[in-house]
């Protein structure tokens, strides 16, 4: 059999035209990735000294050195001058360790559902007024991440924000 080779469609070679929804997608990709990063920070910080009270506010700085340097990184790859870089980083150190005394409240309310849970009788009332608290206290936390994010975001040119979103929109955060 006489077989012929079949051609390959290329693939396009210019990138997709930066329509407003596409720029505005991407920076809220770049948002997202930047303050889930701020607390994921504040997260691996948090599970180092979990059995050691006395150790909460070293590692609330801890977390927010680490917040510090993720960002640092992130915006090495944009070329951010090292004042913007210094001021992203004290924006996020300064969300990271905010947010790292609301980790007490959630294990405070783990605890107490499980009393509630454990009673001989559930109260629903108990467990409802719960949950309000803790919709709170993540209200609480969207809040520190949104205001991070809005601040980070005023101290990078539009040039450099639509090159952080545009990484961030090619997959996950590492892989700029």
């Amino acid at each position: 059999m006489n077989q012929q080779p079949r051609e390959i469609p290329s693939a396009p070679s210019a990138s997709p035209a930066l329509t407003p929804g596409l720029l505005r997608r991407r920076w809220f990709s770049a948002g997202a990735g930047s303050g889930l990063l701020a607390a994921a920070a504040g997260w691996i910080g948090s599970r180092r000294d979990r059995h050691h009270a006395w150790l909460d506010e070293l590692a609330a700085e801890r977390a927010g050195d680490q917040a510090a340097m993720a960002s640092g990184w992130m915006l090495s790859r944009i070329d951010a001058t090292p004042a913007q870089k210094a001021k992203v980083a004290h924006i996020a150190r300064e969300a990271a360790q905010s947010l790292y005394p609301l980790r007490g409240h959630q294990r405070s309310a783990r605890a107490r559902a499980v009393q509630i849970l454990a009673a001989p009788t559930v109260d629903r009332g108990a467990l409802e007024h719960l949950r309000s608290e803790q919709v709170a206290l993540v209200d609480e936390a969207s809040r520190c991440i949104t205001r991070a994010m809005a601040d980070a975001a005023e101290t990078l040119d539009a040039g450099q924000r639509a090159q952080l979103a545009n990484a961030l929109s090619q997959g996950p955060l590492f892989q700029i």
